[in-house]
């Protein structure tokens, strides 16, 4: 008897007393097999851990340690799902991203991303709203932009007029207070225009400045008789007067001056209805475009016959042409 559970003592006529292992198995892969001399057969479980929080740690009696992969599913479509082998689960933020600038990018936790079209209208009629992928919205100015045109020089002499317009739009305003696309400028100033277009957007235009000087004008001096008013002593009857057509007895009647080109007689270059008066005078201003030039001058009236100057008249400052000599 050597004391010990963990043998079986016997006694070989041979060799004398024997003292055989006990065989401790409980054919379970999950127990470390052993034996206590005092208490016998021992199975202790044996420590199934990898050390990883991605798996469960078990065993199978027939197989032994076993480590099964966790399920890491917390059911949300806006997580990435994944573990960690130190710490274990792991949900993370899905980033919705479809890099366009016209969209508002989320996520439904069940169906995954969204990308809601942004909404771009800024409510002004007076703007064209769009988006671009890249900027984003943007909102086009449609104010409108009128301009104005004249119809000719915007500056000139007293008593001459310049057309001013703008553009085809629903409604107009001038600074003058006119209310058409067109006005008629007698005087100088600072001229605009404000306009509406169909969806009620007003526009004003830039300044036009219209200046009207105050011309130095040359004198004709032209003497001339009638003869059939003709009364003698350098006198003629006042025929308009007499003819209940005027009321000064100054006048005598009514003609026409006209210049013609000294080259080329045909070519008029300058008509003018005057009043002539009873002492045979009658005066005509040109503008500074005729002085200097040398025209022939002929005499329209109703009661005479066509008359022109002899020679071509050169017209200057104070010019004098008389036909009665």
């Amino acid at each position: 008897n050597d004391n010990s559970v963990c043998t079986t003592d016997g006694c070989d006529p041979s060799s004398g007393c024997t003292f055989t292992p006990i065989v401790c198995n409980d054919n379970d892969a999950c127990t470390t097999d052993g034996c206590n001399s005092s208490t016998g057969c021992t199975f202790t479980a044996i420590v199934c851990n990898d050390n990883d929080e991605c798996t469960i740690d078990g065993c199978n009696s027939s197989t032994g340690c076993t480590f099964t992969a966790i399920v890491c599913n917390d059911n949300d479509e806006c997580t990435i799902d994944g573990c960690n082998p130190s710490n274990g689960c792991t949900f993370t933020p899905l980033v919705c991203n479809d890099n366009d600038a016209c969209t508002i990018d989320g996520c439904n936790t069940t169906t995954g991303c969204t990308y809601t079209i942004v909404n771009c209208d800024d409510n002004n009629v007076c703007t064209t709203d769009g988006c671009d992928p890249v900027t984003g919205c943007y909102h086009t100015d449609n104010t409108p932009m009128p301009t104005i045109v004249a119809s000719g020089p915007v500056t000139f002499c007293t008593g001459d007029s310049v057309i001013l317009s703008t553009q085809n739009f629903n409604s107009y305003l001038w600074s003058n207070g006119a209310i058409t696309a067109s006005t008629v400028i007698h005087t100088a100033g600072n001229y605009t225009v404000q306009v509406t277009n169909t969806n009620g957007c007003v526009g004003i235009s830039s300044v036009t400045l219209v200046t009207v000087n105050n011309c130095i004008t040359y004198n004709l001096n032209l003497r001339v008789f009638i003869e059939g008013f003709y009364l003698g002593n350098s006198s003629m009857q006042p025929a308009i007067l007499n003819g209940f057509i005027g009321s000064d007895p100054s006048i005598a009647d009514s003609i026409i001056i006209q210049l013609h080109n000294q080259f080329n007689p045909d070519s008029l270059v300058a008509s003018n209805t005057v009043a002539l008066g009873v002492d045979g005078w009658a005066y005509i201003n040109y503008p500074p475009v005729i002085i200097g030039g040398t025209y022939y001058i002929s005499i329209h009236s109703r009661n005479a016959v066509e008359t022109w100057s002899k020679l071509p008249v050169t017209i200057g400052t104070n010019t004098t042409y008389d036909f009665t000599q």
